[in-house]
């Protein structure tokens, strides 16, 4: 049999493999129970009722400890929505009708410039005293009246519906649209006329700051960034958020929370709340921040060059070691992501393995690496996984300490390695079921310096 006729036939026996995983997976979703936790010591478990996910009196706590992570096991993650705002940070909000908003002087909130989207309460979202929501806009990475099938950002870039594009320098919002400043010239585009809009890049971290400072958590208090199965993400306080029963309805409990870029409360069903994770101001989950490059080299996952967030490569749930994972990325090895991380950055630690989706199959190995200023800008590994064949295993880096910044930003350097050049024998050729996941990814700042930082930042009057 020729080279080619061997491919075809191991990709066949690949394909009943993972047919028969699904079928195991199917009947093992049967007999789990509902949601996985996860604790911030780092134990995890499984139960078939949560109380209460994030409100009062139970917060974020469950058996006496605090909680890392709640997960709806039943619940799939979000397919992008159809019209819906994007925020730097990674929080999402669906929405029905877009409009802006022209300042006038009755009041300071009314002053500011913002826009007016009409909530999705078919998809359970629903504001309690408005009927419309006032967003900020300067923490918008993009507003997408018409999804282009595509969710990869692209700065400073405006889709037309019909198909054209422009890159644009700066842009201000108008009663009707937006007025884009180009090279040699200013641009009126209506509203009716935009598919999306992105943004241009704001610095991640200093946007993490103003919202840290906008939210003014009490000492001592977590944030919250509550995901719902129909594609919202919110962060918010804890303590700052409520649950809301409808006398009209008793089985429709909500969860009203403000995040930073609102103005008024949104309230999500608590019935479509697929994950809730627990943060200290101090540790950030590396998903918030987009990485500054990712790129990868794929023999046959072409189609997968993108890092999806929160999700598998196949956008599913992540899972690996039979265990389901609260964030993370999903990347087909060979993949490399970098990212920027602040002088205040101290120490980094990431899970890793292969997905579930690659089943018996796959082989990759996980390298963590950092630039190191003190050798010459070269990249310095770190930590490096054994080889893994099949979902059964995961790795722990450890906590990896951060090396003092001298001037220039740290970088911090995720690479997916294919093992293209040491694949044992009888694993997949190519890079056949390579799905990668790397598991709860969390920086750590140091918390004295970062609440100097937020002193110095006073949030602007809404």
């Amino acid at each position: 049999m020729s080279a080619a006729g061997k491919l075809i036939c191991r990709a066949a026996q690949i394909l009943v493999a993972q047919v028969a995983l699904m079928q195991a997976a199917v009947a093992w979703g049967a007999q789990r129970d509902r949601y996985a936790l996860a604790w911030i010591d780092g134990d995890r478990a499984t139960t078939d009722s949560i109380p209460n996910w994030v409100g009062p009196p139970q917060r974020h706590a469950h058996q006496g400890r605090l909680l890392r992570s709640v997960i709806d096991l039943d619940a799939a993650p979000a397919s992008l929505p159809t019209m819906y705002l994007e925020f730097v940070g990674g929080d999402t909000l669906p929405i029905a009708a877009l409009g802006v908003h022209r300042p006038t002087q009755t009041s300071a909130a009314e002053a500011t410039a913002h826009l007016v989207v009409d909530p999705a309460p078919a998809i359970g979202i629903r504001l309690a005293t408005r009927p419309t929501a006032r967003i900020r806009t300067e923490a918008l990475r993009k507003v997408v009246w018409q999804a282009r099938g595509a969710n990869a950002y692209e700065p400073a870039t405006l889709f037309y519906r019909d198909g054209r594009q422009v890159v644009f320098r700066s842009l201000r919002w108008v009663e009707d649209g937006v007025r884009l400043l180009l090279e040699e010239e200013t641009s009126h585009v209506p509203l009716d006329q935009i598919a999306e809009i992105h943004l241009p890049p704001l610095d991640a971290w200093q946007a993490y700051f103003d919202t840290l400072a906008r939210l003014a958590p009490p000492a001592g208090a977590h944030l919250v960034q509550i995901e719902s199965a129909t594609g919202a993400m919110l962060t918010a306080v804890v303590d700052r958020v409520e649950r809301r029963n409808s006398s009209d309805e008793p089985q429709a409990s909500r969860y009203a929370a403000q995040p930073a870029w609102a103005l008024d409360p949104i309230e999500l069903a608590i019935d479509q709340v697929r994950v809730c994770r627990f943060f200290a101001p101090h540790e950030v989950p590396l998903t918030s921040i987009l990485p500054v490059d990712s790129s990868g080299t794929h023999a046959l996952g072409a189609g997968w060059k993108y890092a999806r967030i929160n999700r598998n490569v196949q956008d599913g749930p992540l899972r690996c070691a039979r265990r389901d994972f609260a964030w993370g990325f999903g990347v087909q090895a060979d993949h490399r992501l970098v990212f920027e991380l602040p002088p205040l950055a101290t120490r980094f630690r990431t899970a890793m393995g292969l997905d579930q989706a690659a089943g018996s199959g796959g082989c990759a190995r996980g390298i963590v690496r950092l630039l190191d200023e003190s050798a010459d800008d070269r990249e310095v590994e770190r930590f490096r996984s054994p080889q893994l064949i099949g979902s059964a295993r995961m790795v722990d880096s450890g906590w990896i300490k951060l090396p003092p910044s001298r001037g220039k930003p740290a970088r911090l350097v995720l690479v997916a390695d294919s093992c293209a050049n040491d694949t044992p024998a009888g694993a997949d050729p190519l890079d056949i079921r390579d799905c990668w996941d790397w598991l709860e990814p969390l920086i750590e700042l140091d918390a004295r310096r970062l609440a100097d930082e937020i002193a110095t930042r006073r949030p602007a009057e809404p």
